[in-house]
């Protein structure tokens, strides 16, 4: 797809609920990026608060507007301020994501032509289809909806067969995997002593690491569990938390009380993980349910040995791999740590660098974004 030929004109209209810490938002900013790169040009709209990864756009080329207000009218009237947006910069293409936006992108879609929608439906989305009865009456409206737009792009082959069994429309869908910045993570590898001595973990320490939110898909509970064995087990044995939520877990207090906080870190939400993963000698995924998960493609980009559980597109992600576990199977998780943990730094080494060699290849941001526009080329 080529650039408009108006240097002003709009190219693409990427439409976010606001862009926080989540995979899918970091995916919406690689991608703004991306295309801005290619000399295209981007209009980025966030219909909630203005998220904290907004400010890696700020000064890019990359135009940027917020429609969260308090009043309840401008609240109501936003999906008239969506189309005037769309009429007055006419984007060859509107790009959405997650559940709330969609909704507001198929319904346009049904009155202004020659624009291109095109939904994405993320791992996240999985959220909506279960909690709150908010959430279900989303669900219900976006699978109504769902064959308004050109094309839905899925971000894994289980989040599409999914969806489907729910009852979406998928026969305009495709499949284009998460990429990682490769530049940006191939120097957290240098971090690595630096990393650990912020940590104070000791030149002997191994470090096992997960970055996470602290909710039931990515399974924190299982977590804790593995790493209280470890720990146990192991007095050279550390744990490196990445993520918010994580303070309301007992046993997690209970752990730091046990083996002290010194052994079980806790770092928070952070914008550059980079550094936390440099510290790790095992990136540790024990994720109920998952798409391509952002987190594990960055821990491979740094070169860290990952164990995981095989939901999702794990496994296709690591490709051939002896250390993966099924979902919930902590023992499993725990005897595959351990054989890492016995490995040679040289033969740790080679395994990370295994694992970086397949992010190189196969998810890169540069194979992201084509995928995208090849997609706008064929719907």
């Amino acid at each position: 797809m080529t650039r408009a030929k108006n240097p002003k004109s709009i190219d693409f209209l990427l439409l976010s609920p606001s862009l926080n810490m989540g995979g899918a938002e970091k995916h919406l900013v690689r991608l703004a990026q991306g295309l801005r790169d290619q000399d295209f040009n981007v209009l980025l709209v966030e219909l909630g608060p203005r998220g904290r990864i907004i400010e890696d756009l700020v000064g890019r080329g990359i135009t940027l507007k917020n429609f969260n207000k308090d009043l309840l009218w401008i609240r109501l009237m936003l999906p008239i301020l969506l189309f005037w947006e769309i009429r007055k910069n006419q984007p060859r293409a509107v790009y959405s994501i997650l559940p709330i936006p969609n909704i507001f992108s198929a319904l346009l879609a049904k009155v202004v032509r020659d624009v291109k929608f095109v939904w994405g439906i993320r791992s996240s989305s999985l959220e909506f289809t279960k909690s709150s009865l908010r959430n279900k009456a989303v669900l219900f409206f976006e699978k109504k909806l769902s064959a308004a737009p050109d094309a839905i792009v899925f971000n894994s082959k289980s989040g599409r067969n999914y969806f489907a069994s729910l009852g979406f429309a998928v026969d305009r869908a495709i499949v284009v995997r998460n990429g990682v910045d490769l530049v940006s993570f191939k120097s957290a590898a240098d971090m690595h002593s630096s990393a650990r001595m912020g940590l104070e973990i000791p030149p002997r320490g191994f470090v096992v690491g997960i970055v996470a939110r602290a909710e039931h898909n990515k399974g924190p509970d299982l977590f804790l569990e593995a790493i209280s064995r470890l720990l146990l087990e192991d007095k050279e044995m550390y744990g490196l938390i990445v993520g918010r939520d994580w303070e309301g877990f007992e046993k997690l207090n209970d752990l730091r009380s046990r083996f002290g906080k010194n052994r079980l870190i806790t770092v928070g939400e952070c914008i550059d993980v980079r550094p936390f993963l440099a510290a790790m000698d095992v990136f540790l995924l024990t994720s109920r349910h998952e798409g391509t998960p952002n987190a594990l493609l960055e821990a491979m980009a740094c070169g860290v040995p990952c164990v995981a559980t095989n939901v999702g597109d794990v496994q296709d992600l690591l490709g051939w791999c002896d250390y993966l576990a099924e979902s919930e199977d902590v023992d499993k998780l725990v005897r595959k740590v351990q054989i890492i943990r016995g490995m040679s730094v040289a033969q740790r080494t080679q395994l990370g660098q295994s694992l970086r060699a397949r992010a190189e290849y196969e998810f890169s941001v540069e194979k992201e974004r084509e995928g995208f526009l090849q997609i706008l080329d064929r719907s």
